[in-house]
């Protein structure tokens, strides 16, 4: 898979994933000043995550096209080992009951970044995501007042 992606690539991935990061960071500040998320999806850097991002986010931000198929496994792969990872994804609780405040505050933050870079509302990242993770009402309601206080603020 190496051998498919170019230093062009390369470069434009390491910017955006640096821009996304600092806008993780941006929105966790929003919500208290004291946090640090700075080490947000770092595991994006190093393989196994790293050569199958760097294609999706050329294919999706780039080309405006779908990854072709042959390479759709390791970006499935990829995918499934960074949420198991990274404590910000539901995936990585096997009780998402058991997801700590802070976990979910950068999840939000999260949602707020992608937001912003593509668009869209992160509301609606909620309304899309509460039943397939299962939060709890307390985590909706906890979602709600992060994205209350930080998103357009």
């Amino acid at each position: 898979m190496k051998n498919l992606i170019t230093n062009e690539m390369i470069q434009y991935f390491d910017k955006r994933t640096e821009e996304h990061i600092q806008r993780v960071i941006k929105y966790g500040k929003l919500y208290d000043k004291n946090l640090d998320f700075s080490e947000h999806d770092k595991s994006k850097t190093v393989e196994p995550e790293r050569s199958p991002y760097i294609l999706r986010t050329w294919y999706q931000n780039i080309l405006q096209k779908p990854l072709p198929d042959e390479i759709q496994p390791f970006l499935k792969e990829a995918s499934k080992y960074h949420k198991i990872k990274n404590s910000h994804h539901p995936e990585h609780w096997d009780d998402i009951n058991k997801m700590p405040d802070n976990c979910i505050v950068e999840l939000v933050c999260d949602w707020c970044a992608m937001s912003e870079e593509f668009d869209n509302d992160p509301y609606e990242w909620l309304e899309k995501n509460k039943e397939k993770h299962k939060f709890n009402r307390l985590q909706i309601d906890f979602i709600k007042e992060i994205l209350d206080k930080i998103w357009k603020n």
